[in-house]
């Protein structure tokens, strides 16, 4: 006969297939969270959590194949099934596990996991660096830096003329932003050579924020070139610095040799900022995502998705470039092409000229 009068929870789903995690050693295998989550309970004083930490590492192994995050609010509802605590019972055992270093929170994604911490006080670590670099951080040099060119195309207006027109995303400060609006968005200093510009302005303050909005939109100029403002309350700058930080923590191999197991540790916390950092830098720079102002020399823009981005483009692309010919060949539409293109264009011309006078 079988014994059904006591419950089988999540420890017990671990106990059962400890022999079978032991033995994925494959790559992406359980048998590192088996090693991890054995380390994590020799460094707890009782059975609770130890059940704790068995039922946190079923749950991120199960939950890692939907890729569905493991937040401490889900943890604790299993555990208050499990062990028939309260809610609150259950959110300081998990508080104090943290405290501990057993399990890793990752602040930003809100995500926990079994984690055999270092000994050295990381947070610390940080709030010292931060405070340290934050006079000196330039937000703008770190994007420059950090992110990848964005580049939008008008691709309405390409296909019909056959062009390869771009619009170059540029990383701008205030006092720049404001240099350019004076010189009525001359952009010959800029380093990257494109048919518009789109300037995404690092103004944070409200008086910045209309300041810029004023300059832009009060300007009598022709120039294909747009302006992103940032939404209220957006804060770029703390996310940066605090990959900032972290990516000096690792550059310092004298902190790191303290403990074998910092320099993982702030590797994971690095990935996790750099999440973080991600996602505030998309709301910023894609249009439909956040509350950024998208603006024109005459009026501000409503666009809800880069489609209707692409589409003001095209449409600002054949006001400014009318006079463009319909040549079907990119290899030709292009602002320095190659010599044997340069000489077929030349000739091009010239045929184009001899020939002005006669019926089409």
């Amino acid at each position: 006969k079988y014994d059904f009068s006591n419950s089988i929870g999540l420890p017990e789903v671990f106990d059962s297939f400890a022999d079978a995690m032991r033995q994925d050693v494959g790559l992406g295998g359980s048998l590192r969270l088996f090693l991890e989550t054995q380390s994590a309970m020799k460094k707890v004083s009782s059975k609770e959590e130890e059940r704790v930490l068995k039922a946190i590492a079923v749950l991120s192994l199960t939950l890692s194949n939907e890729k569905v995050l493991l937040q401490p609010q889900l943890a604790s509802l299993f555990i208050q099934a499990d062990a028939g605590l309260t809610s609150t019972e259950a959110d300081k055992l998990i508080e104090k596990l943290i405290a501990s270093k057993v399990i890793l929170h990752r602040i930003h994604s809100d995500e926990i996991s079994i984690w055999q911490g270092a000994a050295q006080d990381i947070r610390a670590k940080i709030a010292e660096t931060r405070e340290r670099i934050d006079a000196s951080f330039s937000l703008e040099r770190f994007l420059k830096r950090e992110r990848e060119l964005i580049v939008s195309l008008p691709l309405g207006y390409n296909a019909k003329f056959g062009m390869r027109r771009f619009f170059c995303g540029h990383f701008a400060s205030t006092a720049e932003f404001e240099t350019f609006c004076a010189s009525s968005l001359e952009a010959k200093n800029l380093k990257h050579r494109a048919d518009g510009y789109i300037f995404y302005v690092l103004a944070f303050e409200k008086k910045d924020l209309e300041r810029a909005h004023k300059l832009f939109t009060n300007l009598k100029s022709d120039f294909p070139a747009l302006a992103v403002l940032p939404e209220p309350g957006l804060n770029i700058r703390a996310a940066a610095l605090e990959v900032a930080c972290l990516q000096d923590i690792l550059r310092d191999k004298e902190y790191l040799a303290n403990d074998p197991l910092i320099h993982p540790e702030v590797q994971e916390i690095l990935a996790d900022a750099q999440q973080h950092f991600a996602k505030v830098l998309h709301r910023f720079v894609t249009p439909g995502e956040g509350g950024s102002q998208w603006l024109t020399p005459q009026q501000t823009l409503t666009l809800g998705s880069e489609e209707e981005l692409q589409s003001h483009l095209s449409e600002t692309c054949e006001k400014i470039f009318y006079k463009t010919p319909k040549i079907l060949c990119e290899a030709l539409n292009r602002n320095i092409p190659s010599p044997q293109m340069t000489n077929a264009r030349r000739k091009a011309l010239i045929a184009i000229l001899e020939r002005g006078h006669l019926n089409k």
